[in-house]
């Protein structure tokens, strides 16, 4: 299948492990990397361009993440002389801090699209309420980049923690600045690496107290959590069904024990105190950051055995396998 991806391409993380999946599964794939060639040639001719990179292409598959600048009214203009399948495939809980379906001009896109998937069931539900066919698809990690890897005593020393978060703070992320700063609080030894969205100068001391100021990516994002004895993560939103973020993916595939925040219907898919281990409050937090500090067999238990889970059942392969059979469905429907 001729597919086109557009995608936030630049920091070479999603638009790639979904590339690269799709290649191995024998399909050709160009990408579209619509918020460079919006930052270009604005919103005007970014949809100019992709209008005419469907003539010049004529994919019979785009697949559209995030996409906020792209307009519904081209994608129904490319609908009329293409028989191109639309996908849309939401990363977020929140967009802009507001629900998806709320943020001006995404609605009109959604409503275009053939199939829609979001990480979070919360979302998918409302967008099936618009007639729409929508599945709840979950990010997934690429084991070729998330594996884990052999660190030596100068990388553990550099990377390692007792504790460590990698995940932007500041800005709209109150939830995971709060959990940060009761950790900070109570004393732990902890690393952050991430974006920092706080104004300059207005930067919290515990945070830069703490942030080791770069943010990991790839095989380094696999040291800090091999060098560290436990990754902490904040997933989802208050009201986000199995709204697991890649973070979970990563860590797990690259051998970390992961305690996160207790998502909604996360059983669904992992159990706690077997593949990761979850807190659903601050004071919970710390009670399994004490305990798991102190136990570190049960630490590599839980860490070994979520790694299984992941590379048996939540690889990026994996999900663009069940992508493609839910387009083909699709393509036979319509035709």
């Amino acid at each position: 299948m001729d597919i086109l991806l557009a995608c936030p391409a630049k920091d070479n993380q999603s638009a790639r492990f979904i590339n690269e999946a799709l290649i191995e599964l024998d399909h050709r794939v160009a990408v579209f990397d619509w918020r460079e060639i919006y930052k270009l040639k604005g919103s005007q001719g970014m949809n100019k361009l992709f209008v005419e990179t469907h003539d010049d292409l004529k994919p019979d598959l785009t697949i559209i993440v995030k996409g906020l600048g792209i307009h519904g009214e081209t994608i129904e203009k490319i609908k009329k002389t293409h028989n191109t399948t639309f996908v849309y495939w939401l990363f977020d809980t929140r967009v802009n801090g507001e629900y998806p379906l709320d943020v001006a001009g995404l609605k009109s896109l959604v409503e275009q699209m053939d199939l829609f998937y979001s990480i979070d069931d919360t979302t998918v539900k409302k967008v099936a309420e618009l007639g729409i066919k929508s599945k709840w698809l979950s990010q997934a990690c690429y084991p070729p980049v998330h594996k884990e890897v052999v660190f030596n005593s100068i990388q553990r020393r550099r990377f390692g923690a007792d504790i460590v978060f990698a995940g932007s703070v500041g800005g709209i992320h109150e939830t995971r600045d709060k959990i940060l700063k009761r950790i900070h609080d109570e004393g732990f030894n902890f690393k952050i690496y991430g974006k920092v969205y706080y104004p300059e100068n207005e930067v919290p001391d515990w945070v830069a107290e703490h942030h080791t100021g770069y943010e990991v990516l790839d095989d380094i994002h696999s040291l800090a959590c091999g060098a560290s004895k436990i990754v902490l993560g904040n997933d989802g939103h208050g009201d986000g069904d199995k709204s697991y973020s890649l973070r979970l993916y990563k860590t797990l595939c690259a051998g970390g024990f992961y305690l996160t925040s207790h998502t909604i219907n996360i059983e669904k898919h992992f159990t706690p105190g077997i593949h990761l281990e979850t807190y659903k409050n601050e004071d919970e937090a710390v009670e399994k950051i004490i305990q798991y500090l102190g136990d570190e067999e049960a630490r590599n238990k839980i860490a070994k055995a979520g790694q299984k889970e992941v590379l048996s059942k939540h690889t990026q392969e994996i999900r663009m396998a069940e992508m493609m059979k839910d387009v083909e469905k699709a393509k036979a429907l319509y035709s």
